[in-house]
């Protein structure tokens, strides 16, 4: 047999459900003054509001007019609107569909939903082709640079190159490599021999040469890698030198004599 809860009160006896019913009504009665103080038009927008985290009525109202539900839906709307604005974006939707699609510019963005691309890579390509670049990446480059055509971006290119002793040495090491090989090997009075292969240069080193009425852009190399034969048959290790102008694939001046570079 169950054991029933009766509380005295004032004017008789309260039976369990009586209590839990005055209960009840006593947490709506605070429910409902707790709405009308935070200005919610209804308890159930109140209820609504505290289970989705938001802080005032203003802030519920906002969110159902964007169709949001909580109020971290609501933060990360606000955040993704200053973001748009600061872009230019019209509005938070397009914002996000740009940001998804991995566009940043709204310009952008557009020209490719004109031109049915879905992906920056895509519309990069196509304006590449059609400013005739074979690369989109050279194609961005130039623009960043203010150039319209490849050549122009070729031309500036060279001129940068040429002006790093490291970029103009390394670019035409190989063309040195081949011309200059028969040149010092002429200087030999005797047999030559390299001790170069597939992963070995002739040269090691390179530098502006400073002999005058050289042209712009001549490189002096350097290297140690030969033995040469004397006229009694001993080799002897020497170092050798290329003055060479890649404009013309030209060697302008070799010399050599015994001995090994420093390391």
């Amino acid at each position: 047999m169950g054991v029933g809860v009766v509380l005295v009160v004032a004017g008789g006896f309260l039976g369990g459900q009586e209590i839990d019913r005055q209960r009840e009504a006593e947490r709506l009665a605070a429910e409902s003054a707790a709405a009308d103080a935070a200005g919610y038009a209804s308890v159930e927008d109140y209820r609504a509001a505290q289970r989705a985290g938001f802080t005032g009525p203003e802030h519920l109202a906002e969110a159902r007019s964007l169709g949001l539900e909580t109020a971290e839906a609501l933060k990360q709307w606000r955040e993704a609107k200053v973001q748009a604005e600061r872009l230019g974006f019209s509005d938070v939707p397009s914002f996000r569909a740009a940001v998804e699609a991995g566009f940043s510019d709204p310009a952008r963005w557009a020209e490719a939903q004109r031109r049915g691309f879905e992906t920056p890579a895509e519309l990069d390509a196509a304006l590449a082709a059609e400013a005739g670049f074979d690369d989109a990446e050279a194609w961005r480059q130039a623009r960043e640079l203010g150039f319209e055509t490849e050549a122009e971006l070729a031309a500036h290119e060279e001129a940068e190159c040429r002006s790093d002793l490291r970029c103009w040495g390394e670019k035409h090491l190989s063309s040195a490599h081949v011309y200059c090989r028969r040149p010092i090997e002429r200087l030999a009075r005797g047999d030559v021999e390299w001790d170069t292969g597939l992963l070995t240069d002739r040269f090691d080193r390179f530098m502006w040469p400073q002999e005058e009425g050289y042209p712009e852009g001549a490189i002096r190399y350097i290297g140690d890698r030969a033995k040469f034969q004397n006229g009694f048959g001993a080799w002897l290790n020497v170092i050798y030198l290329c003055d060479f102008d890649p404009a013309t694939d030209t060697v302008l001046n070799v010399e050599a004599g015994e001995g090994r570079l420093p390391e």
